[in-house]
């Protein structure tokens, strides 16, 4: 089968789709996410410039694949290619919530070790000015960055620049994504999810969007679901069964 994936490429406790080892199954697999990254703040335009990244396909993929906050992107990548199955994989929507958890964490600790939002932060302004926030968002981490290599490594001038900037957007490439997965749309595309989820995954039920939703519960913890064989067994028989459907 064709199948496209959405798996954020950052570090993470988490294991990742790749650990699946769909391609030793026979399956043509593409991880949209493995090049550069979109910059874009809108869920369709995002999903639209990880599929252009990629070059032209001649065939519609069979499934769409996705772990976490890529679920609402990956929403968009079937309703643009036609894609009747999305795979969840402890697929949940982006929130402000958690736009606001991963800036902390992005930005420098403070004395009691949490890093605190921007002055100018404000959930309406993300809403309504998205690239200005982000904009502010990547002179803010800069700042933040350029800081911390500046007192822990005591770099300065020329060499602070090529170490930061790195740094600075790989930091930014992953707030953009939880962003844009968080001005998602859920298109009503025609197609079904079928939602892998591990132990104490709070699963929506049904999906917003899909035609029919139905959820394989796996007793796993959260960060080995990935790794784990019954996961691989249960996505294996999920297009085993979606195949000879067809």
């Amino acid at each position: 089968m064709n199948l496209l994936v959405l798996d954020y490429p950052g570090h993470r406790a988490e294991a990742k789709v790749a650990e699946l080892c769909l391609e030793d199954a026979g399956h043509d697999v593409v991880y949209l996410l493995s090049r550069s990254l979109p910059t874009d703040h809108a869920a369709q335009a995002y999903a639209r410039s990880a599929l252009s990244a990629v070059g032209p396909r001649d065939t519609t993929p069979d499934a769409v694949l996705a772990y976490c906050m890529a679920a609402p992107l990956a929403q968009e990548v079937a309703a643009a290619t036609g894609a009747p199955l999305l795979v969840l994989l402890d697929g949940e929507p982006s929130t402000p919530e958690a736009v606001e958890r991963e800036l902390r964490l992005v930005l420098r600790p403070t004395a009691t070790g949490v890093g605190r939002l921007p002055a100018w932060w404000d959930r309406e302004l993300l809403r309504e000015r998205t690239a200005d926030v982000l904009t502010l968002v990547r002179d803010s981490v800069r700042s933040s960055v350029r800081a911390g290599l500046a007192d822990g490594a005591g770099l300065e001038g020329e060499e602070l620049d090529e170490v930061a900037e790195p740094v600075v957007t790989a930091y930014v490439d992953w707030i953009t994504h939880l962003v844009a997965a968080c001005r998602a749309d859920f298109p009503a595309w025609g197609g079904e999810v079928v939602h892998v989820a591990s132990r104490e995954h709070q699963v929506i039920d049904p999906w917003p969007g899909a035609a029919a939703t139905s959820v394989v519960r796996l007793d796993v913890e959260r960060n080995g679901l990935l790794a784990d064989d019954s996961a691989r067994e249960a996505v294996l028989r999920i297009l085993r069964r979606w195949e000879d459907a067809r």
